[in-house]
């Protein structure tokens, strides 16, 4: 027997020695992050979370620690100990409880009742109870009913649709907005497609139809915008038909294009909105319609380049879209004692005035 436990000796010896050079390592590392929490005021320290203080209650009572001890070992105070106490004793779940319920039935419970349910929807409570048990998962009546009425969980974002970040543009031409509006003046209506830069604010293309066009059309009008201005980075638009159909995600596919289709309150076509707004308001009024499809194209087309080199935006600093656009640096305010003021009418529309300060003689 002595030679047998002699053969045992020096690897006991070796993993005593082993297991003693942990144990001064992590009570060296322990004294050193105490003595830093220590320096800290007791107002200003991290609170422990209500779980961490139920483990705290526990280890004090399983190792038999005085309040003294505890206090010392978590650096906290002696009063909040006796305050954790007094709320566990008081049956108070706000400041200590656990992580999980103690007592909470597992997932596949509610999955299981709630089949049952939709599967056999004349069957009660306690018979689906009884299915339970004789499965194997025990669940009384009172919590088949909990289950049943609360709402499953929602779909973690692997398995569902997540929501995706705002996409915000950070240079022209980065990002374009596409959107079809309809101008109505008495039994006229037609319908008007754009493509804005979100960067700029800068109308990049435009067409009219008669009727709402398909997605033949949206790519007619994307090609164009494309044609002057280069592919963008991602394409926003709505959910309408012309920019669901096989024939533009084609379009975009080839010309390496990512699209997002845009939510409610979306900032980019908030501001497709605001041009359509302003078209309407400011130029689109009268007699406009009552003209040939041809001619409302090439005065709206007009007009789109009247709104990108004239007309401020206080989006972009009270600058035109087309500064924003070409890159072109805020002009210095200066102090003017006389000058004379110039009035061009863009393509001689009156209602597409440029102005312009030239010094006098």
């Amino acid at each position: 027997m002595a030679t047998w436990l002699s053969t045992f000796k020096r690897p006991l010896a070796s993993e005593v020695a082993a297991l003693h050079e942990r144990l001064e390592k992590l009570r060296a590392e322990n004294e050193l992050l105490r003595a830093r929490l220590e320096r800290i005021d007791p107002h200003r320290r991290p609170f422990y979370a209500p779980w961490e203080r139920l483990g705290i209650l526990l280890h004090r009572a399983r190792y038999g620690m005085s309040l003294e001890a505890t206090a010392r070992a978590f650096v906290v105070t002696v009063q909040t100990l006796i305050n954790w106490t007094k709320e566990v004793e008081s049956g108070v779940a706000r400041v200590v409880r656990s992580r999980k319920p103690m007592n909470a039935l597992p997932e596949l419970v509610r999955e299981v009742s709630a089949f049952l349910r939709r599967e056999l929807p004349r069957w009660g409570t306690r018979r689906i109870a009884g299915i339970l048990a004789g499965l194997g998962m025990k669940a009384s009546r009172s919590s088949v009913q909990r289950l049943l009425r609360r709402p499953p969980p929602p779909r973690c974002a692997g398995r569902g649709r997540s929501r995706a970040s705002p996409l915000r543009a950070r240079h022209v031409g980065q990002v374009w907005v596409v959107d079809f509006t309809v101008v109505r003046q008495f039994f006229h209506s037609i319908v008007v497609g754009a493509v804005l830069d979100a960067w700029s604010r800068k109308v990049v293309a435009l067409r009219v139809w008669r009727s709402e066009p398909d997605g033949a059309g949206a790519c007619l009008l994307v090609r164009d915008a494309i044609r002057a201005h280069g592919r963008p980075a991602w394409l926003v638009s709505d959910r309408g038909r012309q920019f669901r159909s096989a024939g533009f995600r084609s379009l975009l596919g080839r010309r390496r294009i990512c699209r997002r289709y845009a939510a409610v309150g979306d900032a980019n076509l908030s501001r497709m909105d605001r041009f359509w707004r302003s078209m309407k308001e400011e130029f689109a009024r009268g007699l406009f319609l009552f003209k040939p499809l041809p001619s409302i194209e090439r005065e709206l087309c007009c007009y789109a380049r009247w709104h990108a080199i004239a007309r401020p935006h206080q989006g972009l600093g009270l600058r035109a879209p087309d500064d924003v656009h070409e890159g072109r640096a805020r002009r210095r305010l200066r102090h003017l004692e006389g000058g004379i003021l110039e009035v061009k009418f863009l393509d001689g529309d009156r209602r597409l005035p440029i102005f312009r300060l030239r010094r006098a003689a």
